[in-house]
């Protein structure tokens, strides 16, 4: 978890990554289509930013000062919608 955290999805072995996304020509697709975005922007962005803005830590990291971008938190919700759909 923090691994994707910090690092996005390229932080991740190939066969692990297999393992939450068997289907990675699928998860690119959809995750490039306007219903994922609208997704993104309607339930994922306000309560990063929320958090972003209240100085909440987002990570599982132990590195408070070391912040979670956008994307590695859209990366991290990805997998556990993936591994919850599985």
């Amino acid at each position: 978890k923090a691994k994707v955290e910090l690092g996005g999805l390229a932080s991740l072995e190939p066969a692990n990554l297999l393992e939450y996304i068997p289907d990675g020509d699928g998860f690119e697709r959809f995750g490039s289509t306007h219903a994922f975005n609208e997704y993104v922007s309607y339930t994922l962005r306000p309560p990063y930013e929320m958090m972003k803005r209240a100085g909440m830590k987002m990570t599982a990291s132990t590195h408070v000062e070391r912040a979670m971008t956008f994307p590695n938190f859209l990366a991290r919700q990805s997998l556990r919608d993936e591994a919850m759909a599985s």
